[in-house]
């Protein structure tokens, strides 16, 4: 899609059959201030979303689109970003909680002319439905990999990614239903630093029916893109994008397992 200069963050949302966290969502994106829109893509939901996705139709700051068949998240997400105008891009799951008034913050503290202005990512805080922030810590300047695999970093954070570089990290034909996020993130990081920033933007939900709780059965399934994910960490390891050798081998170690 062709970049539109007025839009700042483009919030990319996927989602199927959960109609009632998504109108939930979709409410809550009134508040965002106007430099950001969405895109919105519904993987052929059968329970009404496209309902909800009607009242948007004709707003200006929604993209919405529909898939005619179930393509699964691999696909859906890829397509969602590949639709992303603005001059960066997070993506979020139709159950999260976006906190508008932080994340406008964030985007004045990018507009700055500080020391962490207008960088090409940054790490967000995220934290869970009790209050709690997943995993917070202490360092202003690293890549996706280093913050998993030096730091040991684990849970989710916010990834907030210039759109043009994250739009050339996408697997032009998603052939499998399942693509790890990471993936994408991880070839961002074989290039690109990130300024980590400790506003937390938002709430993280996992949901019974979320993919978290089926991860392993979709990677079973869908190797592809998973084995692509563990080669990425291995060419990180090599171009001296993180120092963990024990990372790298379990990567190696993952990859014969899956044959």
């Amino acid at each position: 899609m062709t970049k539109n200069d007025s839009v700042f963050i483009t919030v990319v949302i996927t989602t199927y059959n959960r109609k009632e966290m998504l109108s939930k969502l979709l409410l809550s994106c009134n508040n965002a201030p106007d430099c950001i829109n969405f895109v919105v893509h519904d993987d052929a939901s059968t329970d009404g979303t496209d309902g909800v996705l009607k009242k948007y139709a004709d707003n200006k700051r929604f993209v919405i689109y529909r898939s005619s068949v179930n393509l699964g998240q691999g696909a859906s997400l890829t397509n969602a970003i590949r639709l992303a105008n603005g001059r960066y891009t997070m993506t979020v799951n139709d159950d999260d909680i976006i906190y508008f008034d932080e994340l406008e913050r964030v985007i004045e503290l990018i507009k700055s002319h500080g020391q962490y202005a207008c960088r090409d990512a940054y790490i967000l805080d995220l934290k869970t439905p009790n209050g709690d922030r997943l995993h917070p810590f202490n360092k202003s300047i690293l890549n996706f990999m280093s913050l998993r695999f030096d730091l040991k970093i684990r849970g989710d954070k916010e990834e907030l990614v210039r759109t043009d570089i994250l739009q050339n990290t996408l697997e032009k034909t998603v052939k499998n239903r399942y693509v790890p996020p990471s993936l994408y993130w991880f070839r961002v990081a074989l290039k690109y630093d990130a300024v980590v920033l400790g506003n937390v933007i938002g709430e993280k939900r996992y949901e019974s029916d979320g993919l978290t709780h089926s991860i392993n059965k979709l990677i079973r399934d869908n190797p592809r893109y998973y084995l692509k994910l563990q080669a990425t960490c291995i060419r990180g390891y090599l171009a001296h994008r993180y120092r963990s050798l024990s990372c790298a081998f379990k990567s190696v170690v993952k990859i014969f397992k899956v044959f």
